[in-house]
């Protein structure tokens, strides 16, 4: 049967995640459990009492080809024994729902062969970057710091995102659960401010003992970009620096290089319905999202 989650299934969610998770990925798990999983936006399979998989769905407003939709997010998915017949129905019945809310639909996975037979498709894809100390010799971190009120990072996300598209939007209230999120996380977050003051970039990261992570970042010009990476290197000698797909930070830093993993898959739920929004005619995933002319962007776990 499938149906929604009720707060007793958390355990047992908790349990099921728990079985395959490795040493190296039990903090994400906890991330989830802590920061991530809402018993309202989960749906579960239940054979005989007993949850053998389940999936969580968010929603989100999105801008997509310049136009604002409503897009969901499947995303925690765990099965019993990784067995398909138990995933299979709860999945059908989980894009049976969402197909009649939203137009788009996207899924965080490990497993994209699982999702191909549904319509999704390879879409978001992300860079990473690896950048030494030394590929900024003289470069200054001038203008960063802590500082900084939120309106001036809604105003810098939505002066950076406006180059891409496919992205989420972000109020205030998402804001302040990404805090949260960093909090937890341990990431910290600084600012770049021009000469006369102004919020140019932003930059969420963490550390190692071995290298800085940089989460995420955000700049409107070169100079809030180097910057913000001079501050990251002021703490280790490398940091590793992830990007949307599109960024090419060689301009910037020659020489170094950077490698491509897929994010995120994404579905058209109604193909009749999208092409009379964007009066278009497409037929397949990827060119429903080139409609814009813009590079994709997206940077979220949920």
């Amino acid at each position: 049967m499938i149906r929604n989650a009720i707060i007793q299934d958390r355990k047992t969610i908790y349990d099921l995640h728990s079985s395959k998770v490795s040493v190296d990925r039990y903090d994400d798990m906890e991330f989830y459990f802590s920061r991530l999983f809402d018993v309202d936006n989960v749906i579960v399979n239940d054979l005989n009492g007993h949850v053998v998989s389940s999936l969580q769905v968010n929603y989100h407003g999105m801008i997509l080809n310049d136009t604002r939709i409503v897009a969901s997010t499947l995303f925690g998915a765990i099965t019993q024994d990784d067995d398909p017949e138990y995933f299979r129905p709860l999945l059908e019945d989980v894009l049976d729902e969402v197909s009649r809310k939203t137009l788009i639909s996207l899924v965080i996975t490990k497993k994209p062969r699982d999702y191909l037979p549904y319509g999704f498709e390879t879409v978001y894809k992300r860079k990473t970057y690896e950048i030494s100390r030394d590929d900024l010799k003289n470069r200054s971190f001038e203008g960063v710091g802590k500082a900084f009120d939120l309106p001036e990072l809604e105003a810098v996300y939505r002066r950076f995102t406006s180059h891409f598209n496919g992205y989420y939007e972000r109020d205030r209230d998402y804001w302040v659960k990404a805090f949260k999120q960093y909090q937890f996380l341990r990431n910290n977050i600084v600012v770049y401010r021009s000469e006369e003051g102004v919020v140019e970039g932003y930059m969420v990261y963490s550390m190692t003992q071995q290298k800085v992570y940089v989460d995420e970042i955000g700049y409107l010009n070169g100079t809030a970009l180097i910057r913000l990476l001079c501050y990251a290197l002021k703490y280790k000698n490398r940091a590793e620096v992830t990007v949307s797909e599109s960024e090419n930070l060689n301009i910037a830093i020659p020489k170094i290089k950077g490698t491509v993993k897929l994010v995120m898959m994404a579905r058209i739920n109604d193909y009749a319905l999208f092409n009379r929004l964007y009066q278009s005619d497409v037929r397949k995933v990827p060119d429903g999202f080139r409609l814009g002319g813009k590079p994709l962007y997206i940077n979220e776990r949920c």
